[in-house]
């Protein structure tokens, strides 16, 4: 499917200053999005890049590579035991949030609810008030 040219939504009265806006906005917005791209994913390289150096000590750029890590966590049982947990933990949480909140959309979206506002808080709750956001004991 070919992507919608910024030209394509101006009118032919239209000024060439209005088309140089739109041009600089679709520029700037796609801009920040490749930045914002660019922070979120290049420490996860670059922590996927040092997983596979040999030395004793963990550097980037990788001098050699190796798997050496790797095999020491897959021979561990304390780490595969960590391991276990957490993807039960995440397919747990992930069956009870789907579950709840498709319910929840969906009774809020198709019947009307007297409280339904309320309801729709309560819902959105867990995004908004994270553990990480909240002070520590």
């Amino acid at each position: 499917m070919a992507e919608a040219d910024v030209t394509d939504n101006v009118r032919p009265g239209q000024s060439s200053g209005r088309l140089v806006r739109k041009l600089f906005a679709s520029l700037l917005a796609r801009g920040y999005v490749g930045f914002v791209y660019l922070v979120l994913v290049l420490p996860m390289i670059i922590i996927v890049a040092v997983a596979f150096t040999s030395g004793d000590f963990l550097t980037f750029p990788p001098e050699e590579f190796s798997t050496r890590y790797f095999s020491e966590v897959l021979a561990s049982s304390t780490w595969l035991g960590g391991l276990r947990l957490s993807v039960t933990i995440a397919v747990g949480a992930a069956v009870v949030s789907t579950s709840v909140g498709g319910a929840l959309a969906f009774g809020l979206n198709r019947y009307d609810i007297t409280y339904s506002k309320q309801l729709w808080g309560l819902g959105v709750l867990p995004c908004s008030c994270h553990r990480s956001s909240l002070p520590s004991r």
